[in-house]
């Protein structure tokens, strides 16, 4: 697998992006580290109506669950669902979605539609590593916003990611940048092949569109949003930014096992 060269950014390279560190020391599992290394990363919202697909970049909370990663101030809450915003949560078991909103009392209830939301269901779920998840703008959003997302800079060596057969919505499970190339999909076992219907794909949105790379036997990431721009080899450039949730279309399970790529500049 060709390995790019890049130096994984944590955060600096992202616009509205801050980087702030303590003095305290913290255990992460097999090192100590000296610094105590938080992040705080603004991403911008879509326009009213639309969605956004993103991810938690940071550790929030104990489990980062959707009150750990927004809090009660981030996104807009209403008695009205209309007016509030929504995170979509995708269960790649169940192949089914969940809208989560938050009423104006800060607690996130289930928001499918009016009927479920009216119903007052309260719910905390788990935002696990490596996933992303939809953020639906509020109806009534004014037309430039920003949501940030803030805690601590993942410090674990390794982070098992479990990927199911079929779609899922992922994201890189550190606190950085990675380049396509550079991950670990093929090494874990994604499935290759020169037929693009037999490999796995992921789709990331850039560009205003969402763009396909299909996985070759050569271990690399090639263009395949169709036959014709598969079998003209164009390479995968990109990357997967932090902060940015994307489709994994998987030909069979997997663990998705990648290493955290910035650790040395910690220690």
């Amino acid at each position: 697998m060709h390995k790019s060269s890049k130096t994984p950014r944590i955060f600096l390279l992202l616009a509205g992006a801050a980087l702030i560190v303590s003095t305290s020391s913290i255990q992460a599992e097999n090192g100590v580290y000296s610094v105590n290394v938080v992040g705080f990363q603004k991403v911008g919202m879509a326009p009213a109506g639309e969605f956004i697909l993103t991810a938690p970049p940071f550790e929030a909370g104990v489990t980062n669950t959707l009150l750990d990663i927004f809090g009660t101030s981030t996104l807009k809450q209403d008695n009205n669902l209309l007016n509030c915003d929504r995170v979509i949560l995708h269960d790649p078991v169940e192949q089914v979605y969940q809208a989560w909103a938050q009423w104006t009392d800060g607690v996130f209830y289930k928001a499918n539609n009016p009927t479920e939301w009216n119903a007052g269901i309260a719910g905390n779920p788990e935002v696990p590593a490596g996933t992303g998840f939809w953020i639906v703008s509020a109806s009534d959003s004014a037309a430039e916003r920003a949501i940030a997302y803030v805690g601590d800079v993942v410090l674990s060596e390794s982070i098992p990611v479990g990927i199911l057969e079929g779609y899922q919505i992922l994201a890189y499970p550190f606190s950085s940048d990675v380049p396509l190339q550079n991950t670990s999909f093929f090494t874990d076992g994604a499935a290759r092949d020169n037929n693009m219907l037999l490999c796995d794909r992921v789709h990331i949105y850039h560009g205003g569109q969402y763009q396909a790379y299909a996985l070759w036997t050569d271990g690399q990431w090639y263009k395949a949003n169709n036959p014709t721009e598969w079998n003209q080899g164009i390479l995968a450039t990109n990357d997967l930014r932090a902060g940015q949730g994307f489709f994994y279309e998987a030909q069979a399970g997997i663990t998705w096992s990648e290493t955290n790529k910035y650790l040395g500049a910690l220690q």
